[in-house]
């Protein structure tokens, strides 16, 4: 069984999506944005952020989502709060030593 660590996904302000954990990240998220993790092993996950004030599903904040895109991903993806900021969404992962992110293209 690998090694893993925890990696947290969040928006901040209304322009910039951070991971805090094993990869500590900041991208431009003034746009709709969609990173891959990859695992050392090939498995894929997509997570896909997005500003919510132009489209209101949960009202003016980040909408935060999860794209199972590969069944061989099967570490732990729990939804939760941002660690400084309960109200806002975030997802937690646990990811294996040697995972990759890399924004998807827009």
């Amino acid at each position: 069984m690998p090694e893993l660590h925890t990696l947290t996904i969040y928006g901040a302000s209304d322009d910039c999506l951070e991971l805090e954990g094993y990869i500590n990240e900041e991208y431009d998220a003034l746009r709709p944005i969609t990173l891959v993790l990859r695992a050392p092993t090939g498995a894929q996950l997509a997570v896909s952020a997005e500003f919510d004030g132009a489209t209101p599903i949960r009202g003016d904040g980040w909408a935060l989502s999860i794209l199972h895109v590969d069944p061989q991903w099967t570490w732990t993806v729990r939804l939760s709060e941002r660690p400084d900021r309960p109200d806002d969404p975030a997802i937690v992962l646990e990811v294996p030593v040697g995972t990759t992110v890399t924004e998807a293209a827009r």
